[in-house]
């Protein structure tokens, strides 16, 4: 099976298409070639290829916050702007993963969610074999714009200054704590 050719072909809206508990990949779609101010966006809408061992529990559609999702990350800092969001560190404590995994306040988490499900789209595609190298495969192939790694992206030192500007952000509103 050509899995990138099956996500492109089997896109949906989110939330139309149950999601199997299985390994494999999924593919996040821009469905509006101009929603993401600044990312250059391939003819194929495909923004992101990523991989999980339980397809119907990764959920970037559906998180309760981006902390735990470079997904979520990369698209709250690319419209951190445009919708008003505010970086916060992922956990309290002084961990430098905390502000690195930033997330965005729970109002402007919401927002994010609201955004997404209205312009993006999903695919899923079950595989059971060997997803680390297929992945890395998948990327250098479809080249989509947020995966930051596994290929020379050009928009990537964009992505991750915006990211950064997130992360000391984050650092900002941390809630020093005593020792």
């Amino acid at each position: 099976m050509d899995v990138l050719d099956y996500l492109l072909r089997h896109r949906d809206a989110v939330g139309n298409r149950p999601v199997q508990p299985a390994p494999g990949f999924y593919g996040i779609f821009a469905d509006v070639p101009d929603c993401l101010p600044d990312i250059d966006l391939p003819s194929t809408g495909l923004i992101y290829v990523g991989r999980s061992t339980d397809l119907g529990q990764r959920d970037h559609f559906n998180a309760r916050h981006s902390g735990f999702h470079t997904f979520r990350r990369s698209i709250g800092a690319i419209l951190k702007t445009a919708l008003n969001l505010t970086a916060i560190p992922r956990a309290p404590g002084p961990s430098p993963t905390n502000y690195r995994c930033f997330r965005f306040t729970e109002d402007g988490e919401e927002r994010l969610t609201r955004w997404m499900r209205s312009n993006l789209q999903l695919a899923t595609c079950p595989f059971d074999g060997d997803t680390r190298q297929l992945e890395k495969r998948l990327i250098r192939e479809a080249a989509p714009p947020l995966n930051l790694t596994n290929w020379p992206n050009p928009q990537r030192q964009n992505i991750m200054a915006l990211r950064a500007r997130c992360r000391d952000e984050a650092k900002l509103h941390a809630v020093p704590t005593g020792r």
